[in-house]
């Protein structure tokens, strides 16, 4: 968990620094990563993670993937891609996902941030919190969030989840994840 969130966040600032938005080139993307593209942006998740429609986390994605786990293991890893219309200021969206997400057993808002991505208002917030595993136990989650305003009422939200001891594996990940996101619209 520790190195999740320095990993992530630094990469962030090297995604937003002066020269990696509006209409300069910005670098190409990882080829760890494959592309997903959604309406008005492309982003990055970890090849080799795949759609599995009987596993799936959250039935409003867009779009999800789960990272490969043994036969008969639950997933242990999510990225998903969700997009909203923007009906209120995103910080005000961003907020509403804070208070709701302050419900959960354990939580803890580890981070938000505001970013500018390609001249876009952009948010990240990372959490930790625990959430029922089997019959009977419960597991911490660790999830990050980057927020971006498609700039066409549009909000998209690609996120990740995995389970705690994973954290290492995500910071990874969402180094490239987070450099890959680029607004089409």
């Amino acid at each position: 968990m520790s190195r999740l969130i320095p990993a992530v966040a630094a990469v962030l600032l090297v995604a937003v620094a002066p020269g990696c938005g509006g209409e300069r080139e910005l670098p190409p993307v990882d080829p760890g990563l494959s592309v997903f593209t959604g309406k008005g942006f492309t982003v990055g998740y970890p090849k080799g993670w795949k759609q599995d429609p009987g596993k799936r986390i959250f039935r409003g994605a867009d779009f999800e993937v789960l990272r490969p786990e043994p036969p008969q293991r639950p997933p242990q890893a999510s990225w998903s891609v969700f997009t909203e219309e923007r009906n209120r200021s995103m910080g005000r969206m961003v907020d509403a996902f804070v208070a709701q997400s302050r419900t959960a057993r354990d939580f803890r808002l580890l981070e938000r941030r505001r970013l500018t991505m390609q001249d876009a208002a952009a948010q990240v917030v990372r959490k930790s919190y625990t959430a029922p595993s089997g019959m009977d136990g419960w597991t911490t989650l660790q999830q990050v969030d980057l927020f971006v305003d498609l700039g066409t009422g549009t909000v998209a939200d690609v996120r990740m989840i995995v389970i705690a001891p994973g954290a290492d594996q995500a910071a990874r990940l969402m180094d490239g994840v987070a450099g890959s996101f680029r607004i089409t619209a």
